[in-house]
């Protein structure tokens, strides 16, 4: 949690903007496992204790988004991989 509020504060001084809400993004598309996803979410959650930001959503693969929202606690953002990587 610590150094991930330190990161927050110091792309909020860089960026002379101020950070309004968290996202958890851990997720590596289809590689992503709902396991991994709620370990984010437990690590926004501490983030947002400490520093009082909301947390806005869980972004999760579309496959499986479903499952994602009966099992974590804040809404989730489906997402969808639209680009390819070249050896796909």
């Amino acid at each position: 949690v610590e150094p991930t509020i330190s990161l927050l504060r110091s792309v909020e001084k860089t960026s002379r903007m101020k950070v309004t809400g968290l996202i958890n993004n851990t997720n590596l598309m289809q590689y992503t496992e709902l396991p991994l996803i709620k370990k984010g979410e437990q690590l926004v959650e501490g983030i947002a204790a400490q520093t009082r930001l909301p947390i806005i959503f869980n972004s999760v693969v579309e496959e499986f988004s479903g499952e994602a929202q009966s099992q974590l606690h804040h809404p989730v953002l489906p997402l969808h991989l639209y680009m390819l990587r070249p050896w796909e």
